[in-house]
């Protein structure tokens, strides 16, 4: 059986793994803060968690001003699973799904105004998340809460601590910080079985790649998308185990949680073309 150096020597970026625990691999500059991109949206969804599970919000909350283009409201629980409908026509929030960057962007703000009053979105982050975990290197912010224009500014070392957090099913050390039910939603799709995708672009279109409709990432949403974290329960690799779920963001950044495994793989990069998250998944699997 090849060992973890071997296996990860083809795959790029800063890369640390971890098992109950304790980190049992770490190659690159893993101390060094990199833009995540939308694994911001995961961890915008992990401050969400910390509101519900302080009980100052409930999933079903209307987020404001979220009746856009036009009435129903939308819900925090809407927000989280992508099926908003935030500025798009027709306007049904749960009856449709989209990858809506500038959604993830709304319902972050909504927090940050109404329960952190309006602190950026890195100090809500720090003040939620970050410092109850005690992260080691710099971190940083830029663009949208969810990712778009960089998001959050971390290492590689320091996600990994995250990925631990959701691994221990929202407790750090001796402290619930999220509800162990909040951490099991994120291992199952939150999509509602007969949505159907969104198919306009939105008000603001960039060709295919839109702030709010990215359709090529839409196509992925169903069955297989939590509250802003991907899963694996429907089977999309079929070679992995079913109860994984990941943060992902482009250029290969990636936190990856197995708990069959007592396994956490966190990944920075900024390589295009880059690996899936199945990629490193597997070949940490194929080491254990």
């Amino acid at each position: 059986m090849a060992d973890l150096h071997t296996v990860l020597a083809d795959l790029p970026g800063n890369v640390v793994v971890m098992r109950d625990g304790e980190i049992i691999h770490a190659s690159g500059e893993v101390e060094k803060p990199i833009f995540v991109y939308s694994v911001s949206k995961s961890l915008t969804a992990l401050v969400a968690g910390r509101l519900l599970h302080e009980g100052v919000v409930t999933l079903d909350e209307e987020i404001g001003g979220s009746n856009v283009s036009a009435n129903p409201p939308a819900t925090l629980r809407q927000f989280m699973s992508m099926t908003s409908d935030y500025g798009l026509v027709p306007h049904a929030p749960g009856q449709h799904y989209a990858y809506n960057n500038q959604a993830v962007h709304v319902y972050g703000s909504y927090l940050a105004e109404y329960y952190h009053g309006g602190k950026d979105p890195l100090t809500v982050l720090r003040q939620e998340v970050l410092d109850p975990i005690g992260i080691e290197d710099p971190s940083g912010y830029n663009g949208l809460w969810g990712g778009w224009g960089g998001g959050f500014e971390l290492s590689a070392r320091d996600i990994a601590r995250i990925g631990l957090l959701v691994l221990n099913e929202g407790r750090w050390e001796n402290r619930q910080l999220l509800s162990a039910e909040f951490i099991d939603a994120l291992y199952r799709c939150q999509i509602p079985e007969d949505a159907t995708a969104a198919t306009d672009n939105g008000p603001d279109q960039e060709g295919d790649n839109t702030v709010y409709n990215q359709q090529a990432i839409t196509a992925d949403l169903p069955g297989n998308y939590a509250y802003g974290w991907w899963t694996n329960a429907n089977g999309q690799y079929p070679n992995l185990p079913r109860g994984v779920t990941a943060a992902s963001g482009l250029y290969g950044n990636y936190i990856i949680v197995s708990p069959e495994q007592r396994l956490v793989i966190a990944v920075t990069s900024t390589e295009s073309p880059y690996p899936k998250y199945a990629d490193y998944l597997s070949a940490v699997l194929s080491t254990v």
